[in-house]
């Protein structure tokens, strides 16, 4: 697995981009009792995927995913300290905002990770899918 912010640019146009799987991890700082870190639920997917449940990572062939660094937002949080939320409609707008560069930059198969489990934070994930996938049909 190649990891975006450890690639050089020759590295990354050596990529058969059209063939790679770019997996975004998305989901916010929040404080998840006196015992656990902020980011503790979210970020293992993100550090180390294969230690996923979900398996994701047999889908794409030995050196065909990258790994974008985790994306620390969310909406319909806990509203305690420690924990960042955000506006709804600015996870959709950040989610399209990625969707859409990487579709520019050659990517098509994006796979979003999702370790929070907010309505409206949901609703916006499947929102800007929805958006870029409009977007970037050919």
């Amino acid at each position: 697995m190649h990891r975006l912010e450890e690639m050089s640019s020759p590295a990354l146009d050596a990529l058969d981009r059209e063939r790679t799987v770019a997996l975004l991890t998305v989901s916010p700082l929040e404080e998840h009792g006196p015992t656990c870190p902020s980011a503790w639920t979210r970020s293992p997917l993100a550090t180390s995927p294969r230690r996923s449940p979900s398996g994701w990572w047999l889908a794409a062939p030995a050196g065909r995913s990258i790994l974008l660094p985790t994306l620390h937002l969310g909406s319909f949080t806990f509203e305690t300290v420690g924990t960042i939320s955000v506006r709804q409609r600015v996870v959709r707008d950040v989610m399209v905002d990625y969707g859409e560069a990487l579709a520019r930059s050659g990517f098509r198969f994006i796979l979003v990770a999702n370790g929070h489990g907010g309505p409206g934070h949901l609703t916006a994930l499947d929102e800007a899918a929805a958006i870029v996938s409009a977007a970037t049909a050919s």
